[in-house]
């Protein structure tokens, strides 16, 4: 089992918690893994190279001083199998007309399947003699043992959409190596985050602006507060802190006083983990936000664990006491005092959307679908929130602003936020011939031309956008237009492994759940940050050498973290 498998592991639970817990877009499908990559130089951009051959009788008898334009060779048959989201059918239609016209001898096929079944479904047809599917969503099903694609041996070939490679087309941060295969065998065209959402009237009549630290944060409530309204919406249920709201703050202000714990997990030279290709050169750097992303060094886990277990990686320091005592100065105080602690994440957006609250934490997706509450609100007076129950509201304009950071001891960079990506999919590797023509279909819907088609049948079918899209120079439909902005790629807080034990210890629920006792006793001022910090040092170390079992991992694999692990 390669290193990469457990950080896979490990971070399942944890992402897929995080992000589709509080899924707003009706195309969200979290990946599991993390994202990263410096964002590339976006190419120019002129009308796709390939184009189908001329029938047009010419005007004249002199000859043309004009080359006539390359023959198109491409022909053949690709079926696309995605889940048949909202919007879905007529996104991807519109993809397909858009390529046929170019390549009048190809029939590119839209083959949609319900979400019931789709992992059973997409298991079967992969390991079928002769399936006849080429690109589906096939993480849902076996992705261990499945023949995929691997997109690296085409991403640097020169694309005929584009004035660059296909790579340039898009930024990287979605493009990943798999954990289980080592190949890049998934793409995702469209990213979401966790973001601040805030009530622009209620910020421009209190005279406020977007804070950039958390002092900002906080001072931006008092005066909120103060004028009458609601600060912040945030949930403060099991779930809420378990896997959304508070759950995604503690992951996120987690990662700014761990960062440095990558040094001592890093694959050192001899580990059965090391890749010379990327390990031998790294080095540790928290100004950059992806220093520690899976692109740029390897994590080895028993070196991990071993850092829990001998007191390296301690839950009870000084820069944790520095994240829960600023916690502690916005919740529950200016998220509706004792009121949060019975408020769902859902309950927490529907009382922003009603504008009873000037800031909330959500998926960037939320941003799309808030226009579609704001039209309903205006013709009907109401909004249907996501348990389609029928809520008043007023309608307000929408701001967005990203995580600001934590100042204080124990900080080490800057905040980051938790970063996904979405819509993820693979194609079957078949023969050479048949990969190519897949691959420059891939090249045509990764375009600026393929994906702008995408977005306008997506919108147009009744669906919505969890966050922008990583394709490069996309005009976007109207009602998106501008919606994104204020997004900005800050990096992913989800690299590594503190991420995963920010409440508790991943897979086991006795862990989870004295956790969650634990907060709530905080919030409610049953107990000091001291105590938490005491009692979630004890519950990690009482709960790590479950997780070791889970992993099969046994004492002796820990003895000698250098060699591979081979398990009780």
């Amino acid at each position: 089992m390669k290193a990469g498998k457990w950080l896979s592991l490990i971070l399942a639970v944890a992402m897929v918690v995080s992000l589709a817990a509080c899924g707003v877009g009706g195309n969200t499908t979290p990946s599991t893994g993390a994202t990263g990559g410096q964002e590339s130089q976006a190419p120019a951009t002129q009308a796709p190279a390939t184009q189908a051959p001329s029938t047009q009788a010419p005007q004249s008898e002199a000859p043309s001083t004009e080359p006539a334009p390359p023959e198109d060779t491409l022909s053949g048959t690709i079926t696309v199998s995605f889940i048949a989201r909202s919007g879905m059918e007529e996104a991807l239609k519109r993809v397909a007309e858009g390529y046929e016209k170019l390549h009048p001898n190809v029939d590119v096929v839209i083959d949609l399947k319900a979400d019931e079944g789709y992992y059973e479904w997409v298991t079967t047809v992969a390991n079928s003699e002769n399936p006849d599917v080429d690109i589906a969503e096939f993480y849902h099903g076996d992705v261990w043992s499945l023949d995929l694609m691997d997109f690296s041996d085409y991403i640097d070939l020169d694309s005929p959409y584009t004035d660059g490679t296909w790579g340039e087309q898009f930024n990287p941060a979605g493009q990943l190596y798999s954990a289980a295969t080592q190949k890049m065998d998934r793409l995702a065209f469209f990213s979401t985050q966790v973001i601040w959402m805030y009530n622009k009237d209620i910020f421009e009549e209190v005279g406020v602006e977007v804070p950039q630290t958390w002092d900002e944060l906080i001072d931006i409530c008092e005066k909120i507060q103060a004028a009458g309204y609601q600060p912040v919406a945030l949930g403060g249920d099991y779930d809420s802190i378990n896997m959304t709201h508070v759950a995604w703050l503690s992951r996120i202000y987690n990662d700014q006083v761990t960062r440095s714990l990558v040094k001592t997990w890093h694959a050192q030279e001899g580990d059965f983990c090391y890749d010379p290709d990327i390990d031998a050169d790294w080095e540790y750097d928290p100004t950059d936000p992806y220093n520690d992303t899976e692109d740029h060094m390897s994590y080895n886990i028993l070196r991990v664990m071993n850092s829990i277990l001998d007191g390296t990686w301690r839950f009870d320091s000084p820069g944790q006491k520095t994240v829960w005592t600023n916690f502690l100065r916005l919740f529950p105080k200016y998220c509706g005092g004792d009121a949060m602690f019975g408020l769902s994440t859902g309950g927490a957006t529907t009382l922003f959307n009603q504008g009873k609250a000037a800031m909330t934490v959500n998926l960037s997706g939320a941003v799309a679908e808030f226009d579609r509450m704001m039209k309903e609100v205006e013709e009907y007076g109401f909004f249907t929130n996501a348990d389609g129950e029928e809520v008043e509201g007023s309608v307000f304009n929408l701001g967005t602003f990203n995580m600001p950071s934590m100042e204080g001891e124990g900080v080490e960079a800057k905040a980051r936020t938790i970063a996904g990506y979405v819509l993820d999919f693979s194609a079957l590797n078949k023969d050479q011939d048949h990969n190519e023509l897949v691959v420059d279909f891939l090249m045509y819907f990764s375009s600026p031309e393929g994906m702008s088609l995408y977005l306008d049948g997506l919108m147009d079918g009744g669906g919505s956008v969890d966050g922008p899209t990583y394709v490069y120079n996309v005009e976007y439909p109207e009602e998106l237009a501008g919606k994104f902005d204020d997004i900005e790629d800050i990096g992913g807080a989800q690299h590594g492994y503190a991420y995963a034990f920010a409440s508790g210890v991943p897979y086991i629920d006795e862990s989870m759940r004295e956790f969650y006792n634990d907060v709530y006793a905080l919030l409610s001022e049953s107990i000091d940050v001291d105590e938490f910090l005491k009692r979630y040092e004890d519950n990690i170390l009482t709960y790590a050498p479950a997780l070791c079992g889970a992993l099969n991992i046994s004492e002796k694999d820990l003895e000698n973290p250098a060699a591979a692990p081979a398990g009780n």
